[in-house]
């Protein structure tokens, strides 16, 4: 009996937890988490209204987040990296099965056509489409940014990297 208990309380304290979020790609969300310091850092980018050509979107929702994950919730900032940059703190969630939620109290330029963020009934979740191994995302605000590693690496303005020591993916 004594044994039972303890099996019935280890699977309820396990159950209890949110789970530790897994770096990659949540189809257009890429985050990035780094233990060491509970950082959280992503970004966003979606369009919508490109006549089927796929490089220019009529209506487009891009921007960049960090926050700080604490029992696997984080208060976010988000940047916006359009036209009209702004800033807006919002929510990230991670439930149990790893499903990521983002909510913000208004949406950045171009995001109501796209992705809501600030709607309270539905939502924006976000499920791993692609695992990668990275620490941390950031964003490129200067004109060039050079990036050590092999091969060696240039960034424009408005690139985004993951950080795990080396580059894994960039615009080039």
């Amino acid at each position: 009996m004594k044994i039972l208990f303890h099996a019935l309380l280890l699977l309820i304290i396990q159950q209890g937890h949110a789970q530790q979020p897994v770096s990659g790609s949540y189809d257009e969300l890429k985050l990035a988490y780094n233990p060491a310091n509970n950082l959280l850092t992503g970004y966003f980018e979606s369009g919508t209204g490109d006549a089927g050509h796929g490089k220019n979107p009529q209506f487009a929702c891009a921007f960049y987040l960090e926050g700080k994950l604490v029992n696997g919730k984080a208060t976010i900032k988000t940047y916006s990296t359009g036209n009209h940059p702004d800033t807006i703190t919002g929510t990230l969630q991670i439930d149990r099965t790893g499903k990521i939620t983002i909510r913000l109290p208004e949406e950045h330029g171009g995001c109501w056509n796209v992705q809501h963020f600030a709607d309270t009934t539905d939502p924006a979740i976000f499920v791993l489409s692609k695992k990668e191994n990275w620490i941390e995302i950031h964003m490129v605000t200067s004109g060039k940014a050079f990036f050590a590693g092999s091969p060696f690496r240039r960034a424009g303005k408005g690139d985004t990297a993951g950080n795990n020591h080396k580059i894994e993916s960039l615009k080039q």
